[in-house]
């Protein structure tokens, strides 16, 4: 009997469902991406922010906000400044000047840059916030021009620019002066000929009465620059003792004659600064003085030149040092003066010399050290 072969078992596996499961994309992986890469990103500026210091963070601030300088001009001694170093009456001399002097920056030099660039965004207004409304047109032969704005905006300086006066080639007076030569020299040309004892004669008569005419305007001309300088040295020489006279404290205004012209000097005093700590603000009995010599130069001719200068004791702030600071100094006595009525292009100079030129040489750190200098060239402008 043969052997049956076993039979196959055939397993047939059959799925019932209505479909089948469908493909996963990776659409999800680009949001999540996303969302790994904006955590890093607000990670990576939290970590910025912690490490970086309140003066880069003043610098960022100002740089994306430069509007916020104007809008807290007018708001000096308000709820947005209360502490603008200003000086009250119980406040001690020997204890401001000490703080002056110590080379440390004030309290909320934090706000120092901030305020700084407020005072010199708009001098004019500055001052009449500090001072009261000036006078620009007392004495004021020529009418300034237009000084609002950025004092250090070059772009802005040919606004209201006046072209120096330049006398023609054809004017009367170089007209008359040219025929006088030539009707000198024509006796030497349309005269008959003569001998030449006679020529050498007349010659010798012409360059004396040339030479007597020339010294004779030399004379005259330098008589009337001394009288303009000693009645404008007399009416500022008023002015210092009427400040000296008064019971509050003020600058000391001296006024001398060198070889350039005449220099006048207002210093520190003891018991009073012209300006804040490390500041250009200056105080009001500064601003009014100023304005009374603007009166009084803009009545008399002569170019003007402006210095400011420090004491020897080293300074540096977040703002100033002493070279910058003698400068900001100079420029806003500047406009003081075209506050005063002072024509802008009368002043010729504006320099800051630091402690390089100090008037007690064997005092450097002394108060007369500290001090404006207004001078006024000899010869009409």
């Amino acid at each position: 009997m043969s052997e049956e072969k076993e039979a196959e078992i055939i397993f047939i596996r059959k799925n019932h469902g209505d479909h089948e499961e469908g493909h996963h994309g990776g659409a999800w992986k680009i949001a999540f991406a996303d969302f790994m890469t904006a955590m890093m990103a607000f990670f990576l500026v939290m970590w910025i922010i912690n490490s970086t210091s309140k003066e880069t963070k003043a610098a960022i601030v100002q740089y994306f906000n430069p509007v916020q300088l104007v809008d807290s001009n007018p708001a000096h001694k308000g709820l947005r400044d209360p502490k603008d170093g200003g000086q009250g009456k119980s406040e001690k001399p020997t204890a401001a000047t000490q703080k002056e002097h110590s080379g440390a920056a004030p309290e909320s030099d934090k706000d120092a840059p901030q305020r700084e660039a407020a005072l010199l965004f708009d001098p004019i207004t500055t001052l009449d916030e500090i001072a009261g409304p000036g006078n620009t047109k007392e004495g004021q032969t020529e009418q300034a021009p237009p000084i609002f704005g950025d004092p250090f905006d070059r772009s802005g300086r040919g606004v209201g620019y006046v072209e120096p006066h330049v006398e023609e080639s054809g004017s009367p007076d170089k007209a008359s002066e040219t025929e006088r030569a030539e009707e000198r020299a024509k006796p030497a040309s349309s005269t008959p000929p003569t001998s030449a004892k006679t020529m050498t004669r007349q010659q010798r008569q012409a360059a004396a009465t040339a030479a007597a005419d020339e010294k004779a305007k030399a004379e005259e001309k330098a008589k009337a620059e001394a009288a303009q300088l000693a009645a404008t040295r007399a009416a500022v020489d008023r002015i210092a003792k009427a400040e000296s006279a008064n019971a509050q404290p003020g600058p000391h205004v001296e006024v001398t004659e060198t070889a350039e012209g005449l220099l006048i000097s207002l210093t520190d005093d003891a018991n009073f600064s012209m300006f804040a700590i490390g500041s250009v603000k200056p105080k009001p009995q500064l601003v009014r003085i100023v304005g009374q010599i603007a009166g009084v130069l803009a009545k008399q001719p002569g170019e003007v030149e402006l210095r400011g200068h420090t004491d020897a004791r080293s300074y540096k702030s977040k703002v100033y040092d002493n070279w910058r600071l003698s400068a900001d100094r100079a420029n806003m006595a500047y406009y003081m003066l075209l506050r005063g009525g002072l024509a802008e292009k009368r002043v010729v100079k504006i320099a800051g010399y630091a402690d390089r030129n100090l008037k007690a040489q064997k005092e450097p750190l002394a108060a007369v050290n500290r001090r404006i200098e207004i001078l006024v060239r000899k010869g009409g402008a």
